[in-house]
């Protein structure tokens, strides 16, 4: 968008998913390596191991995602080289970015790439996409209904807040949570709560560290992790978007503070700066004694 914006030229844009099928099925062994590929799986009818040949690459060998990323990355330097297509490249998965008249361009072109170079991605059911001002790609949403200002939102997919609400309902619900459990959460949590907008969510993924690394382990949930939990779900669930702007080269200064007294007063600010000197905007906010003291009392 910068260099869109630089050109004096209209940042609104669309984009479109694009999934490859069977993705590391489609990557053959090579004939002269044939003798070598070989997986010994336990075969139930016989009891014993049994040797089988392999016809593709294995789905997760580290040398197998190694040869894919570079098949991979292969794809995204032809889609932007000799297509001038940018495409962003994660594993199988890629996102492509155009503006709106030359969407069905972009579209046509990508379509003749990979049938030339014979990879087949899915362009029926549910992982098929076509450009638009929202596309949901590795379990996030990219809403450029407002690009031509220069702003991208993100956002979780709605099945994967669906997905983390019924996780937390159980564990709310059985009032206890496992070391394995908690450590699962939390990474699932962290990634839901990376696309909300702010950081009050941090000081409630601590607190299901700190229950997971707890010795001795004790897998009830105080009231502090489930005041944590119902936090997290809340933001999840209702959080806004988290927003990227073209204009984030724009030199701007943060300063916050906060203060607290023994007579469970207090309160905490904050000021952004632009790099002129001039204040952008501030707050402030006095805090009730009952929440001094709860921090305090951690403290």
């Amino acid at each position: 968008m910068q260099q869109l914006s630089f050109g004096n030229r209209s940042t609104d844009l669309v984009a479109r998913s694009l999934d490859l099928a069977s993705a590391y099925r489609q990557l053959c062994i090579a004939p002269e390596s044939a003798r070598y590929a070989y997986l010994s799986v336990y075969d139930p009818t016989t009891c014993s191991a049994a040797p089988f040949q392999q016809i593709a690459l294995p789905f997760g060998s580290r040398t197998a995602v190694n040869a894919f990323i570079m098949c991979a990355r292969f794809l995204q330097w032809v889609a932007a080289r000799c297509l001038a297509v940018p495409m962003s490249c994660f594993f199988d998965d890629f996102v492509i970015a155009s503006t709106p008249s030359l969407a069905d361009n972009a579209q046509k072109s990508l379509e003749v790439m990979f049938d030339l170079l014979g990879w087949a991605y899915d362009k029926t059911g549910d992982k098929s996409d076509c450009f638009s001002s929202s596309v949901a790609a590795l379990g996030v949403v990219f809403g450029l209904d407002e690009s031509s200002s220069g702003l991208v939102k993100v956002s979780n997919t709605a099945k994967r807040i669906s997905e983390v609400e019924e996780f937390l309902a159980v564990v709310l619900s059985d009032g206890k949570l496992g070391h394995k459990k908690a450590l699962s959460l939390r990474g699932r949590l962290a990634f839901c709560e990376a696309q909300v907008f702010g950081r009050t969510g941090q000081l409630a993924l601590q607190a299901i560290s700190q229950h997971a690394y707890r010795k001795p382990f004790v897998a009830w949930l105080d009231p502090y992790l489930k005041e944590a939990l119902l936090a997290l779900r809340s933001r999840i669930s209702s959080g806004p978007p988290r927003s990227m702007s073209s204009a984030i080269l724009e030199c701007m200064y943060i300063f916050t503070d906060a203060a607290f007294h023994e007579d469970l007063s207090g309160g905490l600010g904050g000021v952004i700066c632009a790099a002129t000197g001039e204040v952008v905007s501030w707050f402030g906010v006095q805090l009730p004694s009952a929440f001094v003291s709860e921090i305090m009392k951690r403290d």
